[in-house]
């Protein structure tokens, strides 16, 4: 399970030590900030506090530990999000047990507060973290072998890679954010469990290519379309890769994606990377990069591969084109859902 640290809201202090001073000192007037970690997967979270030595004890201090499930509802045609709160779990159990597990659902949000109360049932401690449940590392890595096992080895030459919006959405780039392509938050298009999903942000860029190698003129997300080289934004020696998802949609199970981070080396976006998703090398099965100096950039043609671009892009008008709008010829405000019952992209069915 991947480990979460919670920011706590005032000094923290180790439950050891409030056990000792509580045991001879006075209980302190204002209840002293815990830390707590949660481990996260998809069925199961974990969340824990304290020390690992804390049997001594046991027969003095409790602590309530309580669950709160937010759910998130969905809104066709809506850009609102509403979080219903209620309670989910409520136990008490002896402090020295240092951890309490529970079920989850893939991509809900969860919020654990905890109390340590003394033989009194004064509350001597207390803590709060909220966390959704995503991926573990070794779900992640189940994950990426499904999309390797489905994607192949049938790989493409591109020379592009490029954005489709409606015109209104370039010329707004333009006129109020003096032409900069600003990354904004990924939306809950793929898994519930993806960990950058309404915490990472960026700017999505695909080089997909018809069945016989020709561009495409059609788009799905805007009559315009606005192409740059590969090597402008996907220099191996300035960014690096990240597998973050393989799924397909609910309304459309032949259609397989694949999500790559693209972050700057370094960077901030990298760092969260690094830490929660699968690094990969710059020439991996599904977007490859040649070594030496003329690059070569190729892409797998079995799975449509999207690429999330955590970094500003400078706009240039010249370089945008038309292209024929289908169907809604825009993207959906909060994303699609996932296809939940399909066996070759999930493991949780």
């Amino acid at each position: 399970m991947a480990f979460v640290q919670a920011l706590p809201s005032a000094p923290t202090k180790n439950v050891i030590a409030i056990c000792k001073d509580d045991l001879v000192n006075p209980v302190p007037e204002v209840p002293v900030q815990l830390d707590l970690q949660a481990s996260t997967s998809t069925k199961r979270c974990t969340v824990r506090w304290g020390q690992h030595h804390l049997t001594d004890f046991k027969n003095y201090i409790f602590f309530d530990f309580y669950v709160f499930l937010y759910l998130t509802v969905k809104q066709i045609h809506k850009e609102v999000k509403h979080l219903t709160n209620y309670a989910l779990r409520s136990e008490t159990i002896p402090c020295s047990k240092l951890e309490s597990s529970f079920a989850t659902i893939p991509g809900e949000y969860y919020n654990a507060y905890i109390e340590v109360r003394n033989a009194k049932q004064k509350v001597v401690a207390l803590g709060s973290t909220r966390f959704r449940a995503s991926y573990s590392k070794d779900e992640l890595l189940m994950l990426y072998s499904m999309a390797k096992q489905y994607s192949g080895t049938k790989m493409r030459e591109i020379d592009e890679v490029y954005r489709c919006k409606p015109q209104k959405y370039w010329q707004g780039i333009k006129d109020n954010h003096n032409g900069i392509m600003k990354p904004y938050m990924k939306d809950e298009n793929g898994h519930g469990a993806n960990h950058i999903n309404s915490v990472l942000k960026g700017l999505f860029f695909s080089a997909q290519l018809n069945m016989d190698g020709t561009k495409r003129t059609t788009s799905y997300f805007g009559d315009r379309k606005y192409s740059v080289t590969p090597q402008e934004l996907f220099n191996p020696n300035v960014v690096n890769f990240y597998f973050c998802d393989f799924y397909c949609n609910a309304n459309n199970h032949t259609n397989h994606f694949v999500t790559i981070g693209v972050c700057k080396k370094k960077s901030k976006s990298d760092k969260f990377c690094s830490d929660h998703l699968i690094p990969l090398p710059s020439s991996n099965p599904f977007f490859k990069v040649s070594p030496g100096k003329n690059r070569v950039y190729s892409l797998n043609q079995k799975v449509s591969v999207e690429l999330f671009y955590t970094e500003n892009v400078r706009l240039q008008m010249d370089r945008l084109k038309v292209i024929k709008p289908v169907g809604r010829g825009s993207s959906r405000p909060g994303g699609l859902d996932n296809n939940k019952t399909c066996k070759l992209c999930n493991f949780v069915i």
